[in-house]
């Protein structure tokens, strides 16, 4: 029972570890597409190239010559493109994360700048309002003053 639960764990973490590693020609799901569209059109008009030249060259092959040269030649005009859609690719990508980095520090730094200007506005608007009330209040003392036989005139009371 003991052994069971020991090799189903490292079973489990050698499938975690090997999840992780990616071969140089991985491509992401979103990028498939893209990769396959740069794929095709470097590849169909190589592969046009050589079927052009093959059967407009000045040897008169049969079609079944024709057809062999051309698949045989296709190979390595398919690596050829395959490895430059890829190598064009991973270009895209670093400057598309590259892009994204930089724009999301815009936001981050444009973001703490409007935190602090409302931090800015509200301390503002405190201060104005304690002025407010302190305004407010002195209203308040000196309309009670005269209540009280405190003439701020200079009269004095008969």
């Amino acid at each position: 029972m003991r052994e069971h639960d020991d090799e189903a764990q490292l079973a489990q973490a050698l499938n975690v570890t090997s999840d992780s590693r990616q071969s140089i020609w991985t491509i992401r799901a979103e990028w498939i597409g893209w990769f396959y569209l740069l794929f095709t059109s470097q590849a169909a008009p190589l592969i046009f190239a050589l079927w052009w030249s093959e059967n407009f060259s000045s040897t008169h092959d049969n079609i079944a010559s024709t057809i062999t040269a051309i698949v045989s030649g296709s190979a390595s005009l398919i690596f050829v493109a395959a490895t430059a859609s890829v190598i064009e690719l991973e270009a895209v990508m670093v400057l598309k994360t590259l892009l994204e980095r930089h724009f999301e520090k815009k936001d981050r730094q444009r973001a703490e700048q409007e935190r602090q200007s409302k931090l800015e506005r509200e301390k503002l608007r405190a201060e104005l309002e304690r002025g407010i009330e302190i305004g407010r209040q002195l209203e308040r003392e000196e309309r009670a003053a005269p209540r009280n036989g405190n003439n701020h005139n200079g009269d004095q009371e008969k």
